[in-house]
């Protein structure tokens, strides 16, 4: 890939070959994108912590993002509160864990 743009596109066209399915590209501590070849796509910038990177911060993302969905929340909104919960992680030492609690304080 040369460029954002052209990553996009790959992103998009590999949405439509999979029937329209949403696609989520990490990318570190620059944020998260999840793109759809018929909606587009969303840019989820990380929230940086003391750390930018964790041992459990994917894992985190794909299970939040997981249950999100699983609950009806549109891909936007399932990204952003799975980006949110990330950010939680990687302000943390190590491997953790975010809860609830915690993802509610980062909300409020």
């Amino acid at each position: 890939m040369e460029s954002e743009d052209d990553l996009l596109e790959a992103a998009r066209r590999l949405s439509e070959l999979c029937g329209d399915a949403a696609l989520l590209i990490t990318r570190r501590s620059g944020g998260d994108d999840a793109v759809r070849q018929q909606t587009g796509g969303s840019r989820f910038q990380r929230r940086r912590g003391p750390c930018t990177t964790s041992p459990a911060a994917g894992d985190t993302v794909v299970a939040v993002l997981a249950v999100a969905l699983g609950r009806g929340l549109p891909l936007a909104d399932a990204g952003r509160l799975a980006n949110t919960a990330a950010g939680i992680v990687v302000g943390k030492v190590g491997t953790s864990t975010v809860t609830l609690e915690e993802l509610g304080e980062r909300l409020a």
